[in-house]
């Protein structure tokens, strides 16, 4: 147990001083030695981080133990300044003063060297404590953060050999100096005020607020911004302002069942035939669709309904199109479309939105089926061929025709037909076959074209209207990126998972909107859609993906 909790054993061995450590000059055999050692400091600057003032020292300068003596704390108190305590002195008096948060662990000489060393700091450092301020002339030649400090030379101020920026708040209710942070120290700044325990990872106005309670430097705010944007944590929990929305597409077909595309539906009330689900074939251009009740979604019984029930009655299309569900990915449907030379394409995964066609067909189909049953929902099958003979019969609104007058060239007899008559219920003129076929030849050509000229249209309305609110990136082969987190798991909850997996690495461009990722290092690949993925802005990358990325530029 100890193997896997080595932090437990390094606190117990803490002495009082972990500066006068000796232990690393010890001479023993013991799997941990007496006393602090390097690793042991380091563990008491954390706590002193997290629990200031409950330890008898400060670090950067040394106390003298016999004079001070600590008080165990009875509980966790919050963060606050470190006490500073001279030999000799009373706690009244001490718990009067106190350093500023950065004696923590800096002293303030060490601080001051720093700003000295500091480029950008050091020469307004040197003319405000020599008391002399440098002319304009003088500072056209220096750096943007040196004539910033120049300009703001009434509010600056050296204290215990340190520079500070003075702060008033208009209504005389805050009275603070903040501390002008060298160059050096500003990632260390930014790491507490944003990645530490009490800060949480805040987001960038939150995150600025809490760094102007103590800390000032020249475009503090640019560096908090690039800072948030670029932690890890926070890109893969939190979604972008403008949800990544790609152009529309649509499928292009110009004559009948040129695409077929399929899905299932349910599951429903087992019926008493058996029937479970519902298959759903529609065609692209025509709208005409074959609904199908199966008992079970596996590959055997699609592929055997799509033979019997459409293959047969209307021919093999040219391409099938399916979400990427078990049954449609099978060896058993690849090899029936195979052996009919039909093309098999997919959505990408989790986007039904790839197959809107179906969708579209399904809600409105249910509501018709809702609309019949009157609540009896075990006999939902009973007369889906009628209701989908109604959807048939309908004008719908791309092609301005109905899918009966695109497929079959007429208008079928209804019902309301037969009882009332109508002027296709009259005989019409006896005609050979031949020209029979010959005219319906022709009011397919000229209902095609109509359907072909309205598809047209309303694809380019649809497209306008939805591009309008569009969100586009350009993705390149080689990058990384986010992947949105969609899987569940038992026993986990959601709410508590980040929203973001990643980052993954782009291998491949199907298309512009379609995009196949590298996942692990294993070399395992998923093909996602370009809204499910957002750019990668982090500053630490896995190791992995960042050998895969060096190993696809050199392709």
């Amino acid at each position: 147990m100890g193997s896997k909790q080595p932090h437990c054993d390094a606190l117990s061995r803490l002495c009082e001083s972990p500066r006068d450590c000796t232990c690393s000059e010890v001479d023993t055999t013991e799997p941990l030695k007496c006393g602090p050692c390097r690793k042991c400091r380091r563990l008491a600057e954390c706590m002193e981080l997290v629990w200031p003032g409950k330890f008898p020292y400060k670090f950067g300068s040394k106390v003298n133990r016999e004079t001070v003596q600590p008080e165990v704390p009875q509980e966790l108190t919050p963060c606050r300044a470190v006490t500073q305590v001279e030999a000799g002195t009373s706690t009244e008096t001490a718990s009067k003063t106190e350093d500023p948060p950065w004696l923590r662990l800096y002293t303030p000489e060490h601080m001051a060297k720093l700003q000295l060393q500091d480029p950008g700091i050091s020469v307004i450092y040197v003319a405000i404590r020599d008391g002399v301020k440098p002319s304009s002339d003088e500072m056209q030649t220096r750096s943007p953060e040196t004539r910033h400090y120049w300009v703001i030379w009434d509010t600056l101020c050296i204290k215990e050999n340190v520079l500070y920026k003075q702060f008033k708040s208009a209504d005389g209710t805050q009275d603070r100096l903040w501390l002008i942070v060298p160059s050096s120290l500003r990632k260390e700044v930014l790491l507490l005020v944003h990645d530490a325990l009490p800060a949480d990872h805040f987001g960038i106005k939150r995150t600025k607020a809490l760094l102007g309670q103590s800390f000032y430097w020249y475009e503090a705010k640019v560096d908090v911004r690039l800072h948030v944007l670029g932690c890890d944590k926070c890109q893969s929990d939190k979604k972008p302002t403008k949800t990544p929305k790609a152009p529309l597409g649509h499928l292009k077909a110009g004559a009948p069942w040129d695409i077929v595309a399929i899905d299932f539906t349910g599951p429903f009330p087992i019926t008493q035939r058996g029937a479970r689900y519902i298959l759903v074939a529609t065609d692209i251009f025509s709208k005409y669709v074959e609904v199908i009740p199966v008992a079970t979604q596996t590959a055997e019984e699609c592929a055997n309904q799509l033979l019997n029930h459409v293959f047969s009655r209307w021919g093999a299309p040219l391409s099938i199109h399916s979400v990427q569900g078990a049954a449609f990915e099978s060896r058993v449907l690849k090899e029936v479309c195979a052996l009919l030379q039909i093309r098999k394409t997919r959505t990408s995964a989790r986007h039904p939105q790839g197959n809107g066609q179906v969708e579209r067909f399904m809600r409105t189909f249910m509501r018709m089926v809702r609309a019949f049953l009157v609540g009896e929902q075990d006999a939902w099958d009973e007369n889906l061929g009628c209701l989908a003979g109604a959807y048939r019969c309908t004008i719908q609104e791309s092609t301005r025709l109905t899918p009966n007058m695109l497929v079959l060239g007429r208008e079928v007899r209804m019902p309301a037909e037969v009882i009332f008559g109508s002027a296709s219920s009259v005989p019409s003129e006896t005609v050979s076959p031949t020209d029979y076929a010959a005219l319906l030849h022709l009011r397919l050509e000229q209902a095609h074209e109509v359907a072909r000229k309205h598809l047209h249209k309303t694809a380019n309305s649809s497209k306008e209207i939805y591009d309008a609110r569009m969100h586009f990136h350009q993705y390149q082969v080689g990058d990384l990126v986010w992947c949105l987190h969609e899987t569940r798991s038992v026993g986990v909850c959601p709410k508590l998972e980040r929203a973001y997996d990643g980052p993954y690495l782009i291998v491949k461009r199907h298309s512009p909107i379609n995009f196949e990722l590298q996942i692990n290092v294993d070399g395992v690949k998923r093909v996602v859609h370009h809204n499910k993925i957002k750019p990668y802005s982090g500053r630490e990358p896995p190791n992995w993906v960042l050998r895969a990325q060096k190993r696809l530029a050199r392709m």
